[in-house]
């Protein structure tokens, strides 16, 4: 499972396969390659490696950027991608919204930093200890930070606070809301591993009976207040949960191979859970995606601007836990293809996205990594 090996801060690498695994399944993708793989963007542009402070998660640079498959085309011509300067050297977990001039990225140490459509800038959040792992909210000053070791911070257009969370044994990861009133939290516990859905009703926050405790819970998203989808799952397999506004329950996973990280959708009949590979949901039933490119990828986060936009964020990692290359994917509504990414120094992973628009996309990572999608500047 490439993306709970790497999600966990500390932990080195996939506890099972071996390197023989990695080169027959890169040998294997290269049958269905139809060129080398090149780079868009400058030689000069690259994400800087001098600055590692408050990286706990770096890992072992790669040989090179290249990718263990060929580049598809993108999805517009005039649209690229680009490495934005870095305002933090910390690893970036999430990165949201309110408009294409307020978005918010945050990351380890605290990190919270700030986009105001021209440039990106460092915010203060009253704390340089929190692993922050994602951001969501409901307006410009009803945002939410929520930390790997059960911190949670709240924008209220002027300054970030720390909340009661009503706990300090939670590991949380993902946070979605329908409303103000209305915050899930996607975790668990620190002790035991075992998953944990906060909810946050406008005034106190509290642990909401999930339906199903057994492992970890990753990502959460709904298309309303009675459609809420949690992803997630431990090395045994996948976890899939679903709210209807009542109770949560399990929904029927097609595999147990693929480990739920992130989780998006364009509406309550097309869902995507990404991870170590991609499901998608029909409003009826999950169904893994027949996505070659998919292969080796350990992804971390998915969002799109309508059915047929879709992008997902990682990295192409071998069964021995080594980074070869940053990966983001593009979905058209039909399948999944490998975009062109700038040249950088050295693999980034990335494990948020998020857009304003189609043409107006950022993705975050480690080394305090931002890129941009969008027309050439």
């Amino acid at each position: 499972m490439k993306y709970f090996a790497r999600i966990i801060p500390g932990s080195a690498g996939v506890p099972t396969g071996n390197i023989l695994l990695a080169v027959a399944l890169l040998a294997l993708v290269f049958a269905f390659a139809c060129a080398p793989h090149h780079h868009a963007g400058d030689d000069d542009v690259s994400a800087d490696d001098d600055d590692d402070d408050n990286d706990d998660n770096d890992e072992s640079p790669g040989d090179d950027d290249a990718s263990p498959v060929d580049d598809d085309d993108d999805n517009d011509d005039d649209l690229a991608w680009s490495v934005l300067p870095r305002s933090t050297g910390a690893p970036l977990r999430g990165v949201w919204g309110s408009s294409a001039s307020d978005v918010f990225a945050v990351g380890f140490g605290g990190a919270i930093v700030h986009y105001d459509g021209a440039s990106w800038s460092a915010m203060g959040s009253g704390t340089t200890t929190a692993m922050l792992q994602g951001v969501w909210g409901s307006s410009a000053s009803d945002v939410f930070a929520i930390s790997f070791d059960g911190i949670i911070l709240h924008y209220d257009g002027s300054s970030w606070s720390v909340m009661d969370s009503g706990t300090s044994d939670v590991s949380m990861s993902g946070v979605w809301g329908s409303a103000p009133s209305n915050v899930f939290v996607a975790g668990f516990y620190s002790s035991n591993e075992w998953g944990v859905i906060l909810h946050y009703d406008g005034s106190s926050w509290s642990a909401t009976s999930n339906g199903n405790t057994i492992g970890r819970l990753y990502g959460v998203w709904g298309s309303s207040s009675s459609d809420v989808f949690i992803v997630g799952g431990d090395n045994s397999g996948s976890l899939i949960l679903h709210y209807d506004g009542f109770s949560w329950s399990t929904m029927t996973s097609p595999t147990t191979v693929v480990a739920g990280a992130s989780v998006w959708g364009s509406s309550a009949t097309d869902v995507f859970d990404v991870g170590d590979g991609i499901l998608q949901y029909s409003g009826l039933s999950w169904s893994a995606d027949r996505c070659v490119v998919c292969a080796l990828a350990g992804l971390g986060g998915v969002w799109g601007s309508s059915a047929s936009d879709v992008f997902a964020v990682g990295g192409w990692w071998t069964a021995s836990g080594y980074l070869l290359a940053t990966v983001i994917l593009h979905y058209d509504g039909s399948s999944w293809s490998e975009m062109k990414i700038p040249t950088m120094s050295r693999p980034v992973d990335l494990y948020g996205v998020w857009g304003a628009s189609a043409a107006d996309v950022f993705a975050v990572g480690d080394y305090g990594t931002i890129l941009h999608y969008g027309p050439p500047e």
